[in-house]
């Protein structure tokens, strides 16, 4: 077996050797330019409202079924949910389960991809109460799915003093 090359003039190729590289730098290009942002770079749509009140002191603080850092993270995120004008908190005791009674105390759509981290009570000093849930939610990317996960609160009922 022999290795020569046999000998000739060098002709040119009829391959184009720089359309290749130059399809993929377009591509690239124009994913970046019509792709979303990575999520390291912007705010996930899931991220909660900024810290307004201060957290509950823990003797106001009651959990029956959940250990103490799950417990404290889950009425933190459900204390956010809570809009500015409701009277002060006199008590929350959080639970491992949702509270659900239907479909609309907990809808599909909101529960598919979740994890429950589990469901809060709170009691005002005016008589009223609120039940919140509180869910674990994927937040990675599409493009980086490093399964980051955060808490999203909703208000599930809400009874006012006297009923």
């Amino acid at each position: 077996m022999s290795y020569e090359v046999p000998r000739g003039p060098i002709r040119r190729s009829r391959r184009p050797i720089l359309v290749p590289p130059l399809i993929g730098v377009a591509v690239v290009v124009a994913a970046w330019l019509s792709g979303p942002i990575p999520a390291r770079l912007s705010a996930p749509a899931e991220s909660p409202a900024p810290a307004t009140a201060a957290p509950l002191d823990s003797a106001l603080t009651s959990c029956p079924e959940l250990r103490p850092l799950a417990c404290r993270d889950t009425i933190r995120a459900a204390q956010l949910v809570l809009e500015p004008g409701f009277a002060p908190i006199a008590s929350a005791t959080a639970w491992r389960s949702l509270m659900c009674g239907d479909d609309f105390d907990c809808p599909r759509g909101t529960l598919d991809g979740a994890r429950p981290a589990g469901s809060v009570v709170f009691t005002f000093t005016d008589g009223s109460s609120a039940a919140v849930n509180v869910l674990w939610v994927d937040v990675s990317s599409r493009r980086f799915e490093d399964g980051t996960e955060r808490l999203r609160a909703y208000v599930v009922r809400w009874f006012a003093a006297g009923s």
